[in-house]
């Protein structure tokens, strides 16, 4: 994950998501800005900061059609 954060650094992407399904996480990097990383759980509305904000991907409406592979036998 380092690595790959690295090379979109040096290729000037603006902005990085990482989702740990295992965590349930999803940590953003404002590459454009700089700033350190916002973490969201799936059950947040993540906004696109390359959009103002005015774009969100609803994490608790995607996990609700995944979490059946979540479930413990």
């Amino acid at each position: 994950m380092g690595l790959k954060l690295k090379k979109y650094i040096t290729a000037r992407v603006r902005e990085y998501w990482m989702v740990d399904p295992d965590k349930k996480k999803v940590v953003v990097y404002d590459l454009e800005h700089n700033e350190l990383p916002d973490i969201y759980g799936f059950e947040d509305q993540v906004p696109v900061k390359i959009f103002a904000g005015k774009c969100q991907i609803d994490f608790s409406e995607i996990y609700s059609y995944i979490e059946f592979l979540f479930e413990k036998e």
